[in-house]
């Protein structure tokens, strides 16, 4: 049964990616047979509103300035990987058209607390930042620093190159507010 050999379950915004993919093995009616597990790290982008306090930094930065709030921003030194949903989409089709079976984990590969971008975005909305305590429910839930290895990714072959961080969340940003 197709739909067996191709149930992923997930539970952030790559269900887009993983729909998708489903779809195409579907309507190929090409059986599975070599398993593939994407670990995309902090993946942001459009339709993670499901993921409610765990949503993307970018997400939520958005919905406090255009509700006339300012930025905030957990306090301490978090550096997170990030990725956007877009790069997400290339990749796990490139897994399919390509065979490729393994374990891999993506992201920008550079782990940053992308102030620069926020700074950018808060000055654009009118808004500042402000640092607030750590909440107690994502402790445990929250890892304050990723970085995403590209080493079993590229060897398996996979060239392509990934939005960097701020122009990823500026066509999220536009997607979020149009």
């Amino acid at each position: 049964n197709i739909q067996k050999i191709c149930y992923i379950t997930v539970s952030n915004v790559i269900f887009h990616s993983y729909t998708h993919f489903r779809q195409q093995l579907t309507v190929a009616m090409i059986p599975l047979k070599k398993s593939l597990k994407g670990e995309p790290l902090n993946v942001y982008g459009p339709r993670e509103q499901h993921k409610d306090s765990m949503a993307s930094v970018p997400f939520h930065l958005n919905n406090q300035l255009n509700a006339g709030e300012n930025a905030k921003l957990f306090e301490g030194e978090h550096k997170r990987d990030f990725v956007y949903a877009g790069n997400v989409c290339k990749v796990n089709p490139w897994f399919f058209d390509n065979s490729i079976s393994g374990i891999f984990n993506w992201g920008e590969a550079k782990p940053n607390l992308s102030l620069k971008w926020i700074k950018g975005y808060c000055q654009h909305q009118k808004g500042e930042i402000e640092r607030i305590p750590f909440p107690e429910h994502l402790k445990g839930h929250y890892q304050i620093f990723t970085d995403a290895d590209f080493t079993n990714l590229r060897a398996a072959g996979y060239e392509g190159e990934f939005k960097a961080v701020a122009q990823g969340t500026a066509e999220y940003m536009a997607w979020l507010n149009k």
